[in-house]
């Protein structure tokens, strides 16, 4: 009888009938589960960066808002303030118009 020497074998070496070539690729990869949850992820990471953008955004409309209304009330008061003031203007002229003779004369100190 011969005797045959076997090398005891190595976990981390491939089966010997293992072949050393490129994985198959799939015809349909997205039949393939890995596929699905990659595109999965995919999306859900472009849902959370379009949420974080429509989250800035409605901060910055919020601000913009609040800027246009602080602009509308400055302007109501401004348009107010000036209609008083010719308003009150218009009043001391009617009032000193039957005068103007003699603030005239006053003024000019005949």
């Amino acid at each position: 009888m011969t005797e045959t020497s076997h090398s005891p074998r190595d976990d981390s070496a491939p089966p010997p009938n293992a072949t050393s070539g490129a994985p198959v690729r799939e015809l349909y990869p997205a039949l393939d589960t890995r596929f699905i949850l990659v595109e999965i992820g995919k999306l859900m990471h472009q849902g959370e960066a379009h949420t974080k953008a429509i989250e800035k955004l409605t901060d910055k409309i919020g601000s913009l808002d609040s800027t246009v209304r602080n602009a509308a009330l400055t302007g109501k008061l401004l348009l107010g303030m000036t209609a008083l003031a010719a308003g009150g203007l218009w009043w001391i002229g009617a009032r000193l118009w039957p005068l103007r003779e003699k603030l005239l004369a006053i003024i000019a100190g005949s």
